[in-house]
């Protein structure tokens, strides 16, 4: 994992995995606070588990390095996380993960500072930069949960992460056209499913929705053929 060609001084890096079992959205949002960094000046590094990363990255010039690790036991590759922060002088990490153990965090942070993205908020963690983007909860009661804690809290809807192309200016939204969002990850193919229904219901017969309905079809159509739909999906 050790190459010299992206060797770099003063890194900012990004511990995050993507593979079957894990949905996109963690290594997306990353990538999203990744780009903003970089047009900020500074050099960004990757960390994965494995090479399943590299469709996401490499087309956006992001380096990356792979642990060859268990990515469900984060805490066995910690000898190689210090050689990777060490040699490649990563100053600051971000952590987007569910399976990071509370012990990895801490023997990290005590190296560096870590930034974790936290969804759940369930207790307080040993780091020193906490983002939780959320709109859809009470936050109110994290400072309290953090009050013992010297970390840094940046919480609530200020603080959601997204991605350039959603954020357009209010005067170029379109007034009249279907936004449909799922997660990455879909075992039970309930995306499929879903847009079966949208595409059958009454509403999108008529004259209005019909280029909607068209462009759904084909979409889907286009995305569903062209992958292994044996397998879970994620893209």
């Amino acid at each position: 994992f050790l190459n010299p060609i992206h060797a770099e001084v003063n890194m900012i890096a990004f511990r995050v995995d993507i593979n079957k079992e894990i949905a996109s959205g963690h290594i997306m949002r990353c990538i999203t606070i990744a780009k903003k960094i970089i047009s900020f000046g500074e050099k960004v590094l990757f960390i994965c588990s494995d090479n399943y990363c590299d469709s996401f990255l490499t087309p956006l010039g992001i380096p990356y390095v792979t642990t060859n690790g268990d990515w469900q036991n984060w805490d066995k590759e910690i000898g190689t996380i210090k050689s990777i922060i060490s040699y490649y002088s990563i100053n600051c990490l971000f952590v987007d993960s569910y399976v990071v153990s509370n012990y990895y965090l801490k023997t990290i942070n005590d190296i560096i500072p870590v930034a974790y993205i936290d969804d759940y908020l369930t207790s307080p963690l040993p780091v020193t930069l906490l983002i939780a983007p959320t709109q859809s909860k009470d936050l109110s009661f994290v400072p309290e949960m953090y009050k013992d804690c010297d970390t840094k809290l940046l919480l609530g809807k200020d603080y959601l992460i997204i991605r350039d192309e959603f954020l357009l200016e209010k005067d170029n939204l379109t007034k009249d056209g279907i936004l449909i969002t799922t997660g990455g990850s879909d075992k039970y193919h309930f995306t499929l499913n879903f847009i079966n229904v949208i595409l059958n219901n009454p509403l999108l017969c008529n004259e209005k929705y019909n280029k909607y309905r068209h462009e759904l079809y084909s979409v889907f159509a286009y995305r569903f053929q062209s992958r292994n739909y044996n397998r879970k999906c994620y893209s």
